[in-house]
């Protein structure tokens, strides 16, 4: 990134092209806007959002299977982006998570496999043909996650995931034969996520990851079984959840290992030979590493690092070289934030978010724009353990309270200072297990837990003493099914998102039940999953849907209002929303765990000019710095009238779409003629976008 003072040109004239806003609303009760999101870029050229599998043609250049960005992408060896091609949909050259790929004679075969079938295209992107529908007939697929090719290019052989079993087709498609049932035994299969094929001994060999059975399976190529190796652990030559599988011409094989964030390497008799990687985001280190992938011309393998949005390169034996992909580990990026909390203040509200794939806690303002940081990998004090999962504030003092699914409560100062921490993990009274959120309710000055292992809620003084603890497994009132979300409204009652019930429940401060809602669906308050939750000024009830991908919004006796959100990631969209706060402005703060970022909501207020209708159509935008070059400028309200200000989110894009880093210039908003609003733009808080503040201002003569 440029350092910030840097001038950019921007054109003399530049138009105003609006955000479409993600709004669901209920007939006559208002409605929600999409205003702006921070945090990690996933989704530009050159960066991943869920990297799951890369493979190498014929002149040494990589594509990789960018799952979440329903897109391919390509490089050359040293990561230097050339093209992408794709896009999320069911037509041709469109794809729904793709998450394996393979080349041979450089004809680039992609599993599609949110679609159930296989794509072909030129080593430029031109789609060829496709083949495969849903089902488990015979050459049909259900969730399909890997796929090879045999040397001579003439067969294509898929892991049908959820059907645990492999088939081999003709590289047009015609099915040939399938083996394999669910099962633990030799040739049976519990998820086979990924294959290999490599001649050993001047015989062809297909190598299975056969993921929930903890081993590599070896087969000949019409299916016949030779041998296995592999144990549940984390010993050498031991997995937890392999993931992935390469062989080398070498007759080497390489696994790698999702949970474990480790490669290991064998003998193509299943031999342990060595292993490298740790968790983290260094160099060599990997979080959730998924596909890898042997050039044998250059010796080199590339590892598509999932969870860091990355591809790291090493050699063979596990130096590593190079890395790109998305920038998840900086001052300001988020790697799966999993907890939220705001801090109200007269000065300016500030937004902590619980960073939990980096585990730390950042703070920024309520604009986004980066504050301060603390926190790493480990079990000490002051550290967290991969195991990061909620945060509260208590707005009188600045304390922040933080949450481990290991079973510890942490306390800090405002600035990260540690103060304090207690909890084990147990089911005992006072114990805490998988615990998913945590609560510092004002009312009762004490701290409330959501402990979804052992399905209850449980009450602690600020110091850690146990209070009083209700719920027991199951359905019934007052009963949770993993508990996933707790927040308290102006009177003290104790809301809690029963997640696997897919329901809220109400109680009074000491848990005496007094109401709940909701119910399995997507219909108008129902939930796939009701998570987290967090409540306004006005007792408004906002409840976020981890696996509906929205939120929706309910008065406190359970009224539904409306809702916002959906799957995907572009403005407004979500992928797993994991944690949500309200600011002192009404703005909803919500977590979006997969796109590694925070999206901003406000609700649609009926003095507030709005975007797109007739009260600031046309609008044309003036400025200067002296360039020429063009650029497209996004702007969605932010808020009105703070102070003598207005406060609105900006977004500078180039002619290529990409966002614009360092510029500074002055402009003003004009609507027939007249000024409505000047502002000066400087120091984005992320790639392309600033915040802005303006009063109306006379305008100049010449400008």
């Amino acid at each position: 990134m440029k350092a910030k003072g840097i001038m950019l040109p921007v054109a003399l004239a530049l138009v105003i092209c609006m955000f479409p806003s993600s709004v669901v609303s209920a007939q006559g009760a208002g409605s929600f806007e999409f205003i702006t999101n921070w945090g990690s870029d996933l989704s530009s050229e050159g960066s991943f959002n869920g990297p799951s599998d890369a493979a190498v043609d014929s002149q040494g250049r990589v594509y990789v299977a960018d799952t979440f960005n329903h897109r391919v992408q390509k490089f050359d060896g040293d990561g230097t982006f050339i093209a992408s091609w794709g896009g999320r949909g069911n037509g041709t050259g469109q794809f729904e998570e793709p998450r394996g790929i393979a080349i041979k004679n450089d004809v680039v075969f992609v599993l599609d496999s949110g679609n159930d079938r296989v794509q072909q295209f030129t080593a430029d992107g031109e789609f060829s043909s496709v083949w495969g529908v849903s089902g488990n007939g015979t050459g049909q697929l259900d969730g399909p996650f890997g796929i090879a090719i045999d040397s001579a290019g003439e067969h294509v052989y898929v892991a049908d995931t959820n059907n645990h079993r492999i088939q081999k087709f003709t590289v047009n498609g015609t099915y040939i034969v399938a083996w394999g049932t669910e099962g633990a035994g030799d040739g049976q299969f519990n998820d086979p996520v990924s294959l290999s094929i490599e001649t050993i001994g001047g015989q062809e060999v297909l190598f299975v990851a056969d993921d929930e059975n903890a081993r590599v399976q070896k087969f000949m190529t019409n299916g016949t079984y030779i041998a296995q190796w592999g144990t549940a652990g984390t010993g050498d030559g031991q997995f937890d959840t392999p993931v992935a599988v390469a062989a080398d011409s070498d007759g080497n094989v390489y696994v790698s290992d999702y949970e474990a964030d480790r490669l290991q390497k064998f003998s193509g008799d299943g031999e342990f030979l060595a292993a490298w990687g740790s968790t983290g985001s260094g160099d060599g280190e990997m979080y959730g590493p998924t596909g890898v992938t042997i050039d044998d011309d250059s010796g080199m393998l590339y590892l598509a690092d999932g969870l860091n949005g990355r591809v790291q390169k090493f050699t063979t034996d596990g130096q590593f070289v190079v890395a790109w992909g998305a920038d998840t580990a900086s001052d300001g990026m988020i790697n799966q934030p999993s907890g939220i909390a705001v801090m109200r203040s007269a000065e300016g509200d500030s937004v902590y978010i619980a960073d939990g794939g980096n585990n730390r806690v950042q703070q920024f303002t309520a604009e986004g724009n980066f504050v301060a940081m603390w926190g790493s990998r480990g079990n000490a004090t002051g550290q967290f353990d991969d195991s990061l999962a909620d945060i509260d504030i208590d707005q009188a003092t600045g304390e922040l309270y933080s949450i481990e699914v290991t079973g510890r409560v942490q306390k800090f100062s405002a600035d990260g200072a540690f103060i304090a921490a207690w909890g084990t993990l147990g089911n005992a009274t006072g114990q805490l297990d998988g615990s998913q959120a945590i609560l510092y309710d004002p009312h009762s000055e004490t701290v409330y837990v959501a402990d979804s292992g052992n399905d209850r809620i449980q009450q602690f003084t600020p110091d850690g003493d146990f209070i009083t603890a209700w719920g027991t497994s199951g359905n019934a009132t007052g009963q949770f099914d993993y508990p996933d979300g707790i927040a308290s409204d102006s009177s003290g009652n104790i809301y809690v998102g029963d997640s696997g019930n897919s329901r809220v429940q109400k109680f009074t401060s000491n848990g005496t039940f007094t109401g709940a809602w909701g119910s399995h669906g997507d219909g108008p308050g129902q939930f796939q999953s009701a998570d987290a939750i967090a409540i306004d000024d006005e007792d408004n009830v906002f409840v976020n849907d981890w696996e509906g991908d929205r939120v929706s919004v309910f008065d406190s006796n359970g009224e539904f209002i409306a809702a916002f959100g959906s799957r995907g990631n572009g403005d407004g969209q979500m992928y797993s929303p994991s944690d949500i706060d309200i600011d002192s402005q009404g703005r909803a703060y919500v977590n979006d765990y997969f796109n590694y970022r925070v999206n901003v909501f406000a609700k649609a207020v009926e003095d507030r000019p709005v975007i797109g209708g007739n009260t600031f159509a046309p609008i044309i935008l003036q400025g200067s710095t002296g360039g020429s070059a063009p650029v497209d400028v996004q702007i969605n309200w932010f808020s009105r009238d703070i102070g003598e200000e207005s406060v609105f989110a900006v977004i500078l894009r180039d002619g290529s779409g990409q966002g614009i880093e360092d510029a500074e210039f002055d402009f003003a908003i004009i609507q027939d003629g007249q000024e409505v609003m000047r502002s000066h733009i400087t120091e984005p808080s992320s790639p392309g976008r600033r915040t802005a503040r303006s009063t109306a201002l006379p305008l100049p003569a010449a400008m």
